[in-house]
């Protein structure tokens, strides 16, 4: 039968683009990209070493004056062995602050909702594309000045109040 003739329920539990072979053949793939990727870095080990360590002393601030492309090339370093780079916001603009425009591949914000357009601003700048998924109406954006204080500014420079950062997400 086909997938539209099955029950609600067969169809909830089921994969109709998923079947044995295809998910042997994907789990293969995956398997032998994750040698490929190895391979890559035990013939580049010395290289990749080098940047990481002039990673770890950015950021640590004990190296001095470091050339863009060098800072670029050990931040691309750490990206191409760890596949996920937390951080906050508020520490976006410290901690690659020596990237630049679309210098990260994907940026993905988990409860956007809660992000004011101005904090999300620094990190959209830097990635290549972003994933954004949040619900202002079930979590209100996070911001730390008073309404009050908003609303004053907004005044002195003529800004309209559906731009108050309170109520922008």
């Amino acid at each position: 039968l086909g997938w539209q003739h099955l029950g609600e329920g067969v169809q909830e539990l089921g994969s109709p683009w998923s079947d044995e072979t295809w998910s042997t053949a994907r789990s293969d793939l995956f398997l032998r990209a994750l040698d490929l990727h190895r391979a890559f870095v035990a013939g580049a080990a010395k290289k990749v070493r080098g940047n990481l360590q002039v990673l770890m002393e950015l950021m640590a601030g004990t190296n001095g004056p470091l050339p863009d492309e060098e800072v670029e090339r050990a931040w691309q370093t750490l990206f191409l062995l760890v596949p996920v780079v937390s951080t906050t916001f508020s520490s976006v603009g410290s901690m690659f602050a020596r990237l630049g425009r679309e210098s990260i591949g994907w940026l993905l914000v988990d409860e956007a909702g809660q992000a004011t357009p101005q904090a999300a601003v620094g990190a959209l700048w830097r990635a290549r594309r972003a994933v954004l998924v949040g619900d202002p109406l079930q979590l209100e954006p996070v911001v730390t000045m008073p309404a009050a204080l908003q609303r004053r500014l907004l005044r002195a420079y003529g800004v309209d109040e559906r731009w108050l950062p309170s109520a922008t997400s």
